[in-house]
């Protein structure tokens, strides 16, 4: 199996790329405890939809006492369904933890796609 792609890039050029992933940055922002986007190292990569099956099983077990939940999934995958291009899910590069994009993985593996993309992250050592 060939290596993963990967991509360095910035949180302005990931903003043009996915319009409105910024809500998402800020979020991750607070997960990792730091002041601004300028603050994290962002990868852009494949990988595949097997590494995150187990999680979007165990969010789908959850969507009877959380219907809004499932909601959400759905609405997105009515947006794959039409075209949309799918969002990054923004993976804590040291543990794996899905910080942003439950609902994307969700959606992503019931309509069978894989590999999925996902934006690995963590505080850069030094800001510039």
């Amino acid at each position: 199996m060939p290596a993963p792609q990967h991509l360095s890039i910035t949180a302005a050029l990931l903003a043009v790329r996915f319009p409105g992933i910024e809500a998402d940055l800020r979020a991750v922002c607070g997960w990792l405890r730091v002041p601004t986007q300028e603050c994290l190292n962002l990868i852009l990569q494949n990988e595949p939809a097997a590494r995150y099956r187990t999680g979007a099983r165990e969010m789908e077990a959850t969507y009877p006492e959380f219907p809004e939940e499932a909601a959400r999934a759905a609405k997105i995958v009515a947006l794959l369904q039409r075209g949309a291009p799918p969002w990054p899910l923004c993976v804590d590069d040291q543990d794996g933890f899905v910080m942003e994009g439950r609902h994307r993985v969700v959606a992503m593996i019931q309509l069978g796609h894989d590999p999925l993309p996902v934006l690995r992250i963590r505080r850069r050592e030094s800001t510039p």
